[in-house]
This record gives structure tokens, sequence and C-alpha cells, in this order.
């Protein structure tokens, strides 16, 4: 079973695959979850100290050049400060 959430669901859905250990869940999917560190940048810089134009920039690259799943590495999302987050649900590499 894969766990898909969008905006707010987002949100709910990795809280929900972080507090739980469900062995049907083999994957999560986490569409534009809202949080405020991800959605305000004064929120983004406080939480991961680093400014999230750059990472909206690389995103927008991404999706312009017809690559809206490769992975933006090295990013905070969530409450993980280095990892990596997609513009998309293909992975790329």
């Amino acid at each position: 079973m894969t766990l898909l959430g969008h905006s707010r669901g987002g949100a709910q859905t990795a809280l929900y695959a972080a507090e739980r250990d469900n062995v049907l869940v083999q994957a999560v999917m986490l569409l534009t979850p809202a949080i405020r560190e991800n959605t305000d940048a004064a929120g983004y810089q406080q939480r991961y100290q680093t400014s999230l134009v750059p990472v909206l920039e690389k995103a927008q690259q991404f999706v312009n050049n017809g690559e809206g799943g490769t992975l933006l590495e090295h990013i905070g999302l969530l409450s993980c400060r280095d990892t990596e987050g997609a513009h998309g649900a293909k992975r790329v590499r």
C-alpha cells in the first residue's frame, strides 16, 4: 500500500507514517505538505538556517526543463534538515 497525502493531508500522512510501523505501508508520498516552514520564507529560514528562495528556484527550473520529478537534494523538508524531495512523483537520479 502507498499512502498519499496532499497539503494538510501531506503533513498528517507524514506524521502517521513516522509514528506507526504498519507493515502494509510500503511507500509514503507527500504532495506539497502544508507546514509553515515549507510555505513561509521566514519560517523556512528560521528552521533550516537557509533561504527558501534557491530551493523554489531550483524546483521551478526542473519543471521548466520538463524534469519535474527530479529530486532536490540536501533540502529542508518537514522535520528533516537534509533530505531529498521532488516536485513530482517520478524519481530521477
